[in-house]
């Protein structure tokens, strides 16, 4: 890991506004790259976290804001990455050190950041509004501030204005208009900028630009689905384990869980993007196999502006108790007199267990091994075979069949 130069400065002049990060690691079920305060300890929360799952990219850029979406202080801090591999092991690439960088806004007289990267103006209580935050070097002797709103095409939606003394931060609730609260109509999803001017009484004049953010009302899109819900992870070879069809859209953060029915977590898979492969075989996030029940399968994901989506797959049922059979017939010979409608003798069944059968078939064969007789017939298939079975010595197509 390393940096592409020592120290950056996010402050939207066009020199050095982002870090460039330069790293390498092996594919590996999850990487978790974190951001950090250099000097901090160990247990204080990462200032900006990234998720990669297979290969992490070579080159990923930090714009200095934090997961909030708020600009981060000046200061030093270093780059972490780690990954965790299907056995449960974690650590870094190589065992590479942090990289470390400063950032740096200190020669800026006027900038103006926002506390969060997306919003969701949707009236759902949710990310609803975005803070403007001017940061001001020289806070007296001002003469009158204005504040804008432009979309991608350069286009003023909002605009708030003021005199004598720059605003801590200003509220916008996606709305165009005069008026901050009740104004105009929520503007179109899209990429949006703010725009501080500050003019003084001396004559100067500052202004700067805000990184652009984004609107956006569209919750993440997903679809989920598996060919059954019932599975058997007894090691037999037939449905030790339970496929999951996930295919996500865009570049949102999903989580995927299986619930048990008190509503623990047994087992997690977490990804940005598209979903990889995801197959269940029955065991917990320690390896350990699971008792036999219900579980739930939930699939969720919450997007920078704060929209929610959530996909249930309930009733998942694990049953690994292996399938036992005890097959006896009322006779060793028979002689049938009452044509093919007839009883001349009777097959009994007892299985263990007689619940969640999928399907069964009972075959007679011959001396050669041909099969004379199957049931159930296919006009009259049911999921679980009757306690006894009787039959008439004809075969399927109703013809007489003698011999062993």
């Amino acid at each position: 890991m390393r940096t592409e130069y020592n120290a950056f400065s996010p402050n939207n002049d066009g020199r050095q506004d982002e870090m460039i990060l330069i790293q390498e690691g092996s594919s590996e079920l999850a990487w978790v790259g974190e951001i950090r305060r250099a000097g901090t300890p160990a247990n204080e929360r990462p200032v900006r976290t990234m998720r990669f799952t297979g290969t992490p990219p070579e080159r990923i850029t930090w714009d200095g804001l934090t997961d909030g979406g708020a600009l981060a202080p000046d200061g030093e801090y270093t780059y972490q990455l780690t990954a965790t591999d299907q056995a449960g092991n974690s650590g870094g690439p190589g065992g590479a050190a942090p990289a470390r960088f400063v950032l740096s806004t200190a020669d800026t007289p006027v900038m103006v950041s926002t506390d969060i990267r997306a919003f969701s103006p949707n009236n759902d209580r949710n990310r609803d509004t975005i803070t403007i935050i001017p940061q001001l070097k020289e806070t007296t002797g001002i003469r009158d501030w204005r504040i804008a709103i432009q979309n991608s095409a350069g286009t003023t939606v909002q605009s708030f204005t003021g005199r004598d003394t720059a605003p801590a931060s200003q509220t916008w609730n996606g709305r165009t208009g005069g008026s901050p609260d009740t104004a105009g109509t929520t503007v179109p999803d899209g990429s949006y900028r703010a725009y501080i001017e500050v003019n003084y009484a001396a004559g100067n004049r500052s202004e700067a630009w805000s990184r652009p953010f984004i609107v956006d009302t569209v919750a993440p899109k997903a679809t989920l689905t598996t060919p059954y819900t019932l599975f058997s992870p007894n090691g037999d070879g037939r449905k030790d384990t339970l496929p999951f069809t996930v295919r996500t859209e865009g570049d949102d953060p999903w989580t995927a869980l299986i619930i048990d029915a008190a509503g623990g977590e047994i087992q997690s898979w977490a990804w940005t993007g598209a979903a990889p492969s995801l197959t269940w075989d029955g065991t917990d996030a320690a390896g350990n196999a699971v008792p036999d029940g219900v579980y739930r399968f939930a699939l969720s994901s919450t997007d920078e502006a704060g929209n929610s989506t959530r996909i249930p797959l309930d009733t998942i049922t694990v049953d690994a108790r292996i399938p036992r059979a005890f097959f006896t017939a009322d006779r060793t010979a028979i002689a049938p007199k009452d044509g093919p409608e007839g009883v001349a003798l009777q097959f009994s069944v007892n299985l263990t267990p007689q619940e969640n059968i999928d399907r069964w078939s009972l075959e007679l064969r011959d001396d050669a091994g041909t099969v004379v007789r199957r049931f159930p017939s296919p006009e009259a298939r049911t999921a679980s075979p009757p306690e006894t079975i009787p039959w008439n010595g004809y075969d399927d197509a109703g013809l007489l069949r003698e011999g062993r």
